[in-house]
């Protein structure tokens, strides 16, 4: 699925705003636009690591939506959230979806996927569907850098997919909540279920894991978005 690239602008619509971890939920939409308002485009919102262009792994907890709360799902029009690292045009993501995406089969319940950049394939890029996820459950994805930088990704600590080509040694990580149409609703935890809640890490050297420094971003087109939380606890909400 399209990724937010780090070089892009984009117009904040409401800004990220700092919340204490006792306020930690979901910031929900205040608009209901009539469906005659509504429109297909690119809408993502979420979070980089401030300054970071040479991480090779990422990792996060997120949770799944709950029943009942995705709405304006179909064909074309998903409803997703992942982490990724990108560099350039170049990426690779791992997350969950519902609804239908480009080479993705429809789903009405979260589904785990994975995308890379592939030239050639629809849109350039390559997605491939796996397990089919729990409402409202934590859990871990990761994205790790291998041996000749291919990259495979980890959904709790089992390897799930392997990059079918070769990518860059390093690029910027990233959190990203994302729909193809603006009456659907994005519902994108990135934190986890245990103290602390941070979540979102990155490894770019032997030192070990380290958390995000936030840099959070919003492209416009929803009727209400909000993309919020404390530290690297963040969530994107919109639809």
């Amino acid at each position: 699925m399209r990724y937010r690239s780090g070089t892009l602008t984009s117009r904040v619509i409401r800004a990220a705003t700092a919340i204490s971890v006792a306020a930690i939920g979901l910031v929900a939409a205040t608009t209901t636009p009539a469906l005659a308002n509504c429109s297909s485009g690119s809408f993502r919102a979420g979070d980089f690591a401030s300054g970071v262009s040479n991480a090779y792994n990422v990792q996060s907890q997120m949770q799944t939506p709950f029943s009942g709360e995705i709405s304006g799902t179909g064909t074309g029009r998903p409803s997703a959230a992942d982490i990724y690292i990108i560099n350039g045009s170049d990426f690779v993501q791992v997350g969950w979806y519902i609804g239908q995406a480009n080479q993705l089969p429809s789903t009405s319940r979260p589904r785990l996927f994975i995308g890379e950049y592939y030239p050639g394939q629809s849109g350039n890029e390559l997605l491939r569907a796996g397990a089919t996820l729990s409402w409202g459950t934590f859990y871990g994805f990761e994205v790790v850098r291998e041996t000749g930088n291919s990259y495979t990704v980890f959904l709790n600590g089992v390897s799930q997919f392997t990059t079918r080509r070769t990518h860059f040694s390093s690029g910027s990580p990233a959190f990203n909540g994302e729909v193809d149409y603006n009456c659907t609703v994005m519902a994108a935890r990135a934190y986890r279920s245990a103290s602390p809640p941070r979540s979102l890490q990155y490894q770019n050297s032997s030192s070990g894991w380290k958390y995000f420094t936030d840099n959070r971003f919003a492209d416009s087109g929803f009727f209400s978005l909000a993309v919020a939380g404390d530290h690297s606890t963040d969530w994107a909400y919109g639809g």
